[in-house]
């Protein structure tokens, strides 16, 4: 009886959490579509492949405009993705790996898309 009580409980709070996110995707497209600005630009990012509602809504909110990043460079380095060598006494050829040193809630959101792309590219480029 102990499990069916806490399958319940566990049941109940994934249906009101599934709600809560539901409205706060709900709201944000509905942010997204009242501005032509941004409607645009989720637009253009839209038509990128494996790039969705959620992702894009990432992007427009945490990726500055091109008044603050000037280049794609500038981009790569806020989200934390650019190169990292790590040099230390004797360990001086040690594996390149990204700085994270960026904003973390971008990077999260572009690792997934990422690493789907990883799985693609050697099919596309394989046929």
């Amino acid at each position: 009886m102990a499990d069916a009580v806490a399958q319940s409980l566990a049941d109940a709070t994934i249906a009101h959490f599934a709600s809560q996110l539901g409205a706060v995707e709900k709201a944000i497209a509905e942010a997204i579509d009242n501005d032509s600005d941004l409607r645009r630009k989720r637009d253009l990012l839209l038509s990128i492949s494996g790039v969705g509602e959620t992702l894009a809504g990432v992007v427009l909110a945490e990726l500055p405009g091109p008044d603050v990043l000037r280049s794609s460079a500038e981009a790569v380095a806020y989200t934390g993705l650019n190169p990292r060598r790590h040099q230390s006494g004797a360990s001086i050829d040690r594996q390149t790996r990204i700085s994270k040193i960026g904003n973390a809630v971008l990077r999260a959101a572009l690792y997934m898309p990422a690493m789907s792309l990883c799985d693609i590219i050697p099919r596309i480029v394989g046929s």
